[in-house]
């Protein structure tokens, strides 16, 4: 697959788009029943609480942005105990006009490449374990099932990793 899009770090000039479009991203779940980010969660001030400007990506198709993507070298949460040799990905969000471009599959594969030129063995995830139809398109995507985990002591949670 060709990778048709620029992939644009987040700074002080573009972190309100990359917020605006997780919480369009929110809502869009919320309406759908299936809630997943709470919007007060995503506002610019509290992204930077938990993550930096060197891990957010704002996905652009045609110079329009259609999705954003967090990239970390580390995820103690999810992943618990792990060895540092992996990306880990969080806040995959595809812009609905974006939603049947795939987008999101190329987003993975840019993650992918990025593993690849970093030298890391893995790229993880983690999605909520009753998101079926999430869960089919990452292992669609490569992505290997490795476990069931319950985070937080609420959270059913589904870990996914793919070799790079």
């Amino acid at each position: 697959m060709r990778n048709r899009l620029k992939m644009i770090k987040v700074d002080a000039s573009n972190i309100t788009l990359f917020s605006q479009i997780l919480c369009e991203a929110a809502s869009w779940l919320h309406q759908k029943k299936q809630p997943l980010w709470e919007i007060n969660d995503l506002s610019p001030e509290q992204l930077l609480q938990n993550y930096s400007y060197g891990e957010m990506y704002v996905a652009y198709l045609q110079n329009k942005p259609a999705g954003t993507v967090i990239i970390q070298d580390k995820d103690p949460l999810f992943w618990p105990g792990a060895i540092d040799d992996a990306l880990y990905i969080h806040k995959l969000s595809i812009r609905r006009s974006f939603a049947s471009d795939g987008v999101s599959s190329e987003i993975l594969q840019w993650v992918k490449k990025q593993a690849v030129s970093k030298e890391v063995q893995w790229v993880r995830l983690d999605c909520a374990s009753d998101r079926r139809k999430l869960r089919n398109f990452y292992e669609k995507n490569g992505f290997s099932f490795v476990k069931e985990i319950k985070v937080l002591q609420k959270y059913e949670t589904a870990l996914y990793q793919y070799k790079a």
